[in-house]
């Protein structure tokens, strides 16, 4: 489940603008102050997602997409893109992934953590215009230091570029340059030093003569160092300046990371010529991900060249990031601002949707096929006092995939219905957000402006229905919107035990000189606010009422 954002060079925002998400996060702010980039951001991410181009790092516009952003010129910070990079970080739960490595797996069970953050960091190209992925950082909790800091290799840079073709791959490898010292991570390992010292020497005696005289002057130094550190901090500091040596290559193309992690720092260096050639030539990096045998006796299959690296990789816990990232970013749903026309008439598609829809232009549909449904629909227009109850059904039995969505008046009572086109907007708005809402379990929806055309008792009902569907579907809402109604009623919940301040997350977004700034307004158990609202909160009816 997605736990924060941060934006940085996006848009409005020039400096880190970072938004912890809650069951039910409300985001305000005036006009033009930055509300809808956050949700930008991620209908970004979703649509680059929906591409499923690994050559594509980040999708600005689509066809039929979620949002169009124009380019990366448009849509960095103050149009720089020369000298800015775009930099979006998504923070998930702390969770080790089915498919991780048993290395990850111990590790994520041995640190003591809520949530874990992958931070990607987009720039243009300068000789092509094309848009790469430059770094990422995998950060653990809120520290403000990253665990570990991957950047694109200069050869990869070079390499990406196929003969014949001005075409940027996305894809290339990426070296660690910074991993964090902090033996918060690392302590579970310092108990292993002595096993960990035994396979290495084991392995370096079982080397050729050739490849052992490269390599064995500085595995016996560092072996003689680690053996040396009588304490945690020695042992990481150790480790640290250790782990290099060999690069690792892994897979990242499904998970925002593209092409190859190489999870080694300055590891040339640590090689002579012939043996560099050997071990990490264009065919040998192939066969070794493949997990193959390779031809040439003098390159080494992946399990003999595993002894040289630690028990931890750091490259497969930025994958494990990714992976849980990937599954949130897979999760969110989103609602636009405007529903799409409703129509007198429908016709079925074949297949049953998973969604309303952008625009909820699937949401009769999504009635019609699921009968037991509409129960379920009337009984929140009721709570909601709509004065109205949907009733969806064949036009004729002639006419099998055509259908109708008619809607009963309650408050008059009797058997006549009308179509949904033919009363007010408001019906037709609201209608879409408690289907998705109703269907929906234990994913991220994104809503935005849901007040629009919908009267303010309304819209303070809303707030019971976000917190009903977060409770008992366990959904996270993210809503941009201005209602004063919404988060009164959000905060009378709170007042009377329903909800608690944690489950709420208010942003205040505000316009400044240095670009627009994020603010969480925090409650209290009274529903009442711990922090001064920008301006005052709301403060238009009591100026008209005084001035």
């Amino acid at each position: 489940m997605l736990r924060s954002i941060e934006l940085q060079n996006f848009k409005c925002f020039g400096e880190p603008a970072r938004i912890p998400i809650a069951p039910i996060t409300l985001i305000f702010g005036q006009n033009s102050a930055g509300k809808s980039s956050i949700l930008q951001a991620l209908y970004l991410l979703m649509q680059t997602r929906r591409c499923g181009d690994p050559k594509v790092p980040l999708l600005f516009r689509a066809e039929n997409g979620l949002t169009d952003l124009g380019s990366f010129e448009e849509a960095v910070y103050d149009h720089d893109y020369e000298n800015r990079c775009i930099s979006i970080r998504l923070d998930v739960d702390f969770r080790c992934p089915h498919n991780a490595d048993p290395q990850s797996k111990e590790w994520f069970k041995s640190v003591d953590a809520q949530t874990m953050g992958l931070k990607l960091e987009f720039l243009r190209q300068a000789d092509d215009g094309e848009v790469s992925l430059h770094g990422f950082e995998l950060y653990i909790d809120d520290d403000s230091e990253p665990l570990a800091r991957f950047e694109r290799s200069a050869a990869a840079c070079a390499d990406d570029k196929p003969k014949g073709s001005a075409h940027k791959a996305a894809s290339g490898s990426f070296n660690c340059v910074h991993l964090s010292r902090n033996s918060r991570y690392w302590t579970p390992y310092f108990e292993r030093k002595a096993k960990t010292c035994l396979e290495i020497e084991q392995f370096i005696n079982s080397l050729d003569e050739e490849v052992r005289q490269g390599l064995e002057h500085r595995c016996q130094e560092l072996l003689e160092q680690i053996k040396q550190a009588t304490t945690v901090d020695a042992f990481v500091q150790s480790w640290w300046s250790f782990w290099p040596i060999i690069p690792f290559l892994v897979s990242t193309s499904e998970y925002f990371l593209p092409g190859r992690v190489c999870s080694a720092r300055n590891a040339w260096e640590s090689y002579g010529d012939e043996t560099r050639d050997r071990l990490l030539n264009e065919k040998a990096e192939a066969r070794l991900y493949e997990n193959e045998t390779y031809p040439d006796q003098h390159v080494y299959h992946e399990r003999e060249i595993l002894p040289l690296v630690p028990p931890l990789n750091p490259a497969n816990l930025s994958l494990a990031c990714a992976y849980n990232v990937h599954k949130a970013i897979s999760g969110l749903l989103a609602l636009g601002p405007l529903r799409a026309r409703p129509e007198r008439f429908y016709m079925f598609s074949g297949s049953t949707p998973q969604g309303v829809g952008f625009y909820g232009e699937r949401a009769a549909e999504v009635l019609f096929r699921n009968p037991d449904l509409q129960e379920e629909v009337n009984s929140w227009l009721d709570q909601l006092d709509m004065g109205y109850a949907v009733e969806v059904g064949r036009l004729d039995a002639k006419y099998a995939s055509m259908f109708e969505l008619r809607l009963r008046d309650t408050v008059r009572g009797g058997n006549c219905t009308v179509a949904l086109s033919d009363v007010g907007f408001g019906v037709g708005q609201v209608l879409p957000l408690i289907v998705q809402c109703l269907i929906t379990e234990s994913q991220t929806i994104l809503v935005e402006q849901p007040e629009i055309h919908i009267h303010p008792a309304l819209q303070a009902r809303l707030g019971k229905f976000f917190a009903e569907s977060a409770k008992r579907k366990n959904n996270t809402f993210i809503v941009e919107t201005h209602s004063e109604h919404l988060i009164l009623r959000l905060q009378r919940l709170i007042r009377q035990g329903n909800l608690r301040p944690e489950d709420v997350s208010i942003i205040c977004v505000s316009r400044g000189s240095n670009g627009s700034t994020t603010r969480q307004m925090r409650l209290d158990d009274k529903g009442e606010f711990l922090d001064d609202w920008p301006g005052g909160f709301f403060t238009e009816r009591l100026r008209e009422l005084l001035d």
